[in-house]
């Protein structure tokens, strides 16, 4: 499929009425716009890997976005910034393989490095990057490559003083967890996340990566110095029975504060140390959030969480059981809202903070 990105005004939509759309001088309800001018050209989702598509808050009107001119087979990206009002599109970062003279560049030394590889004479054929990761300030300072001499993964990395790539973990075709880069489009799991304000260092979701004399058999969430290359510290996963299957971001720092695993049903745990996200009235840790959670359903029942409001003052959960259950109006499964807050008490020696939380069944859903 070839994926175009379209935009639309929805203040209108709020403004209107039965009277106002009967009356022939209001104007005419929005309508999308195409963005993508070229017929040719497929945007943000491939056939594998994860969703490119990212806003900032500092450039409200512009879009960055994967992009490629070889249509809907596509899975070596350029990006691109696209301006909402005019649709104009400028290239940020580009792809060796999105050019034809590049691809003969590639196709050649991969060749030459198979023939000198039979000498037993190894170098390195150029990665090719299949998914980009920018940092809080959208410059694209990550990447997930792929060589074509053995299909081997690569994960690299770049400061923002030298700009030079570094390959901070690699690994064979053999060794390449699928699940980073996902079976249909949109599914990958793959993730970097750079520290705030161009720091120098970025957590990474990867496969095989050995600590202690040991490869872990399933994914695991680690953190590397960007500049030097040297791993830091292991931040989520390294769960013997199940990859990290997913991530829940901050809703304004987007940051990982969430990991889940999946074995015979859905778990989530907090990453330790992300409590520091919060906003600042909140006194609360999420470990408490989520014990709270688990507290109101019962041990059979799993549930995710589907969005978070700005504030992070409310969000909402879907959760499932295997049967029908009476909080869930005998349906299996249901959303519900969870809200939560502090109220502050002067004492005499400061204040203290006391936790409010809330459950409300929103509505069940798949009826039986």
């Amino acid at each position: 499929e070839s994926y175009h990105l379209y935009a639309i005004e929805i203040n209108p939509f709020f403004d209107q009425d039965d009277e106002k759309a009967d009356d022939p001088s209001s104007p005419p309800p929005a309508q999308p716009r195409n963005l993508i001018k070229d017929p040719n050209m497929t945007c943000g989702i491939g056939f594998v890997g994860g969703i490119q598509m990212w806003t900032s808050s500092e450039s409200p009107r512009h879009i960055f976005v994967s992009t490629s001119e070889i249509g809907p087979y596509a899975m070596f990206w350029d990006i691109s910034r696209v301006n909402i009002d005019t649709a104009e599109l400028s290239l940020v970062e580009k792809n060796i393989m999105s050019s034809k003279w590049g691809m003969i560049r590639v196709v050649i030394i991969t060749l030459i490095a198979r023939i000198l590889s039979l000498c037993c004479i190894k170098i390195r054929p150029p990665g090719v990057p299949i998914q980009w990761f920018p940092d809080d300030q959208l410059l694209f300072r990550g990447r997930m490559e792929v060589n074509f001499l053995d299909l081997g993964a690569s994960f690299c990395a770049r400061s923002r003083k030298n700009g030079k790539w570094k390959t901070l973990h690699a690994c064979s075709f053999e060794d390449t967890n699928l699940q980073l880069v996902g079976s249909s489009g949109g599914s990958g799991t793959a993730r970097m996340e750079f520290s705030s304000n161009g720091g120098d260092q970025v957590d990474i979701h990867l496969c095989a990566f050995k600590t202690g004399g040991k490869t872990s058999d399933t994914t695991t969430y680690d953190r590397f110095n960007v500049n030097t290359g040297q791993y830091l510290k292991r931040v989520a996963g390294g769960n013997a029975k199940s990859d990290i299957t997913g991530f829940v971001a901050h809703p304004e720092t987007g940051r990982a504060q969430f990991v889940y695993y999946e074995w015979e049903k859905i778990m989530l745990e907090v990453i330790p140390g992300t409590d520091s996200d919060t906003v600042d009235w909140r006194k609360t840790g999420l470990e408490d959030d989520i014990q709270y959670i688990r507290s109101y359903f019962q041990p059979s029942m799993t549930f995710q969480i589907v969005s978070r409001a700005n504030s992070d003052d409310a969000w909402v959960l879907f959760a499932e059981n295997d049967t029908g259950a009476s909080m869930f109006k005998g349906s299996p499964s249901a959303y519900f809202l969870f809200t939560r807050s502090t109220i502050s008490a002067r004492q005499a020696h400061g204040s203290s903070f006391e936790a409010k939380r809330n459950m409300e069944l929103i509505f069940p859903s798949r009826p039986e």
